[in-house]
């Protein structure tokens, strides 16, 4: 019966130091060493002492199935939450048309009779005589308008597709003296890029100069050639101009003709011609402008309004209470942009984080620049000298970020505002509609700021089935030392309270713990504290009510007299540890039991 009164003693004290360290971690206290013979009914019993295995941070920090905090392979800490899907912003410029408004045709009259006294002076004896020709005129003008949207800013070129069609007619005159027409020139306007040329004969394109050689003059000749492109910087000339005013682009320009060539007259006929029967008629179709694509500046409408929420589910028990201050050292959202448009851009946003609909904080990201053509990673830190800058495009400090988390929210909300940069020059395909895919996550390392607590709560349950026989005398207490080895980089405090058999709060039971368990300051060399524990019993019969001890560890980053913090220190599940070393138990009073 001594053997069976002592273990219930000393389990008693051995519970209430684990406690400590590990809450329901299983350690074994070799009790066989102890001399049972000792002091049985005395006012002291001390036992002999011992040591703990190493507790792993694991042991204390559990995460059971935590869906918000992870351990990473090297064991580190880390809360980590990412955010839903986000439909991708689709930006897209539309085509713009621009529509004819007026046309003006007209012949290319060859003034031949004003030739012939120079031609034929001195040279009566040849009836006939070869006048060269070498005239130019303008044969059409148009004018063209369309309007221009907003997000086109500026333009210096575009991809257009327009058509032209050119019919040439030539009068018979024409082609009783000119039989052939050795080079016909059609020229447009300076700030047209022409291309795909349709002819059945030689021909040559030379900027926006067209050549036709070798034309036989007793047919019409019938060509094509596409407008390209226009310059809306260098290609305005006396032929044509673009403008760009009050949200309208107009085009205004001419086709001239021009034609070497030499006419055989005959002198001995006595017909001079008229000017008005030696013609080139042509009949000119140019369809409307289509820009399908431009460089210059744009700002294109990008909806990229809310980022997604994150819902925090599963967290683990030492982050949830009402006196945890999640002060993270540097907690980080990776974002990364994917980004298909040849525009750069920038985006700023707001985060919010929310708890049973309310809002907990708020920051601001500041603008950051996202990349044209391809991925934009960017972190969002809180200190960015913390951060390896090689690993991201952009790195963003806000000194504050770790509010959103200082109470761990159940929503966090990242809305955001998106643009273009307006000042550099682009190439942006209109019509098209491109996509700008956002995704983001949070990844906090579980690394304290100065003001950072965790709490750990458990109880030690079911004792009531050990205890109801034992009494201890009125003020008996049992007293634990013990040095504790630390090499987290936390510092720890317990408290605890007796539970009776209803549920309450035991008046009649003091658990008095001195001294907070020093913090490794950094978490690679261990720092020992004595700490004491005394369970008192300070009502008659209190033990034989004890159902549950209650208690909660608290690890701080400050000290308790606030001057000194570990900061900047991962917690690690496997590197970091406790151990109780030289335990030694003390009962102080006598015990009373019924050994019927």
């Amino acid at each position: 019966m001594e053997s069976f009164i002592l273990r219930k003693k000393s389990q008693l004290a051995i519970v209430f130091l684990s406690l400590f360290f590990c809450g329901c971690t299983d350690n074994d206290y070799d009790f066989d060493q102890v001399d049972l013979t000792l002091g049985f009914g005395g006012e002291e019993l001390l036992l002999p002492g011992s040591s703990t295995d190493t507790i792993k941070l694991s042991d204390v920090l559990e995460l059971n199935n935590s869906e918000t905090v992870v351990i990473k392979s090297n064991g580190d800490y880390v809360f980590e939450q990412k955010g839903g899907y986000v439909e991708p912003a689709k930006p897209m410029i539309d085509k713009i048309m621009v529509a004819r408004q007026t046309t003006t045709s007209s012949d290319l009259n060859i003034d031949l009779a004003s030739m012939l006294p120079n031609m034929a002076k001195g040279r009566k004896q040849l009836p006939i005589v070869e006048l060269p020709l070498d005239v130019n005129g303008k044969v059409y003008g148009f004018e063209y308008a369309g309007n221009k949207p907003k997000e086109v800013v500026a333009l210096d070129k575009a991809d257009v597709y327009a058509a032209i069609s050119l019919n040439l007619e030539f009068s018979q005159m024409l082609s009783s003296l000119v039989p052939v027409i050795e080079r016909l020139d059609i020229d447009l306007p300076r700030y047209m890029n022409l291309d795909n040329v349709v002819f059945s004969g030689r021909y040559e394109l030379l900027g926006t100069r067209l050549s036709l050689f070798d034309i036989a003059t007793n047919e019409p000749v019938a060509l094509g050639v596409e407008i390209v492109g226009l310059d809306f910087v260098g290609g305005n000339s006396d032929m044509g101009q673009l403008v760009i005013s009050d949200g309208k682009i107009e085009v205004d320009g001419s086709i001239n003709l021009g034609v070497k060539a030499a006419a055989q007259y005959d002198l001995a006929s006595g017909i001079v011609p008229k000017v008005e029967d030696i013609y080139i008629r042509s009949h000119i179709e140019m369809s409307d402008f289509e820009i399908r694509g431009a460089t210059g500046r744009f700002a294109p409408n990008i909806s990229l309004d809310n980022l997604g929420d994150i819902n925090v589910t599963g967290i683990p028990q030492f982050l949830t209470g009402g006196n945890v201050v999640v002060d993270l050292y540097n907690p980080q959202i990776h974002l990364t942009l994917d980004n298909d448009m040849d525009v750069a851009g920038f985006i700023s946003g707001t985060i919010v984080s929310e708890k049973n609909g309310k809002m907990l904080a708020s920051v601001d990201v500041p603008e950051m620049k996202v990349n044209a053509n391809g991925k934009t990673t960017m972190c969002i830190c809180r200190k960015a000298n913390e951060i390896e800058l090689g690993l991201f495009d952009v790195v963003a400090e806000i000194p504050n970020l770790s509010d959103l988390i200082k109470t761990i929210p159940d929503k966090i909300i990242f809305s955001a505002a998106a643009r273009v940069d307006e000042t550099k020059t682009c190439s942006f395909e209109l019509g098209k509609q491109y996509t700008i895919l956002p995704s983001y996550k949070i990844e906090a390392p579980i690394t304290f700021g100065e003001d950072a607590t965790i709490v750990y709560e458990d109880s030690i349950d079911d004792m009531n089935k050990d205890l109801q026989d034992i009494q201890l005398s009125e003020n008996a207490f049992v007293q634990v030392n013990a040095n504790i080895e630390n090499r987290a980089p936390v510092y720890l405090s317990v408290t605890a309270e007796a539970i009776g058999v209803n549920g309450k709060v035991l008046d009649g039971i003091k658990v008095d713990v001195k001294n907070t368990v020093i913090a490794s300051a950094d978490g690679e060399n261990s720092v020992v504290t004595p700490l004491e524990v005394v369970i008192m019993q300070s009502e008659k019969k209190a033990l034989n009510q004890l159902e549950k001890l209650r208690f909660t560890i608290v690890g701080k980053a400050k000290s308790p007299d606030g001057n000194n913090s570990v900061v900047g220190k991962t917690l690690n599940s496997e590197k970091h540890f406790l151990i109780a070393r030289d335990i030694e138990i003390k009962l102080v009073g006598k015990v009373i039991t019924d050994l019927n």
